[in-house]
C-alpha cells in the first residue's frame, strides 16, 4: 500500500471527509454551477 501511495502526488489516501466536501457542494445551492462535469477524486494519481 505504501509503494502505490509514494507513486501519487498527494502520497495519501483520500479521508471520507474530504470525499463528503464535493459531495455537500454538488448538492448545496452553489452546486448548481456546474453541469456536464466529471470530479475526479483520486489525490493526483489521474491526471489527464
Amino acid at each position: 500500500m505504501q509503494q502505490q501511495l509514494d507513486g501519487q502526488p498527494v502520497r495519501r489516501m483520500i479521508k471520507p471527509e474530504e470525499v463528503a466536501a464535493y459531495v455537500e457542494f454538488l448538492v448545496g445551492p452553489t452546486g448548481d454551477v456546474l453541469t456536464g462535469q466529471g470530479i475526479d477524486i483520486s489525490c493526483g494519481s489521474v491526471m489527464v
